[in-house]
């Protein structure tokens, strides 16, 4: 896409982006364990899902996933240069989460990104505590986050359904 004109939401971006970068550095101080982690607001249901959702908490290691119904992306293209979200970039630590984003009302072709993470450093910023939907583990990733692909993809057709996943 071309950019002809500018952002109608400057600001909007800039503060979200703000946002986005302020919620990961509370994500390093919980993912460090350290005694600052005490300074942080925490609701009651928060400290009862603390240990229920190790495997989604800030601090966990391991994929990310997107999932997007109908689009298609020139692979070989994408494969070689990466890619930049202008938006911000939601995704989940859940597959199946992924999958039910993949999958629209007429959705023939379905793309899964899986972001590979290792640490707090790579990912968004953990928004479970605040969601109207925590079960969605979503972590969210700034206006012009740059994907740079692996190489690895994988297609996948199930019935009249074409699944393709990049890495």
């Amino acid at each position: 896409r071309t950019r002809d004109k500018p952002h109608p939401f400057p600001v909007t971006v800039a503060f979200l982006a703000e946002g986005i970068k302020r919620l990961r550095a509370v994500g390093a101080i919980k993912n460090a364990g350290t005694d600052a982690e005490s300074l942080l607001p925490q609701t009651l249901e928060q400290e009862q899902n603390d240990n229920a959702n190790e495997e989604t908490a800030i601090g966990s290691d391991g994929p990310l996933w997107r999932g997007l119904a109908d689009v298609s992306v020139d692979t070989r293209k994408f494969s070689e240069e990466g890619g930049t979200e202008y938006a911000p970039f939601s995704t989940t630590s859940d597959y199946m989460v992924a999958l039910h984003y993949s999958s629209g009302p007429n959705a023939e072709k379905r793309l899964l990104f899986q972001v590979s993470t290792s640490s707090f450093i790579d990912r968004g910023a953990s928004l479970q505590y605040l969601s109207a939907f925590p079960d969605e583990a979503e972590f969210l990733y700034p206006p012009l986050t740059y994907l740079k692909p692996t190489g690895k993809q994988e297609v996948m057709q199930v019935g009249s359904i074409e699944y393709t996943v990049i890495e």
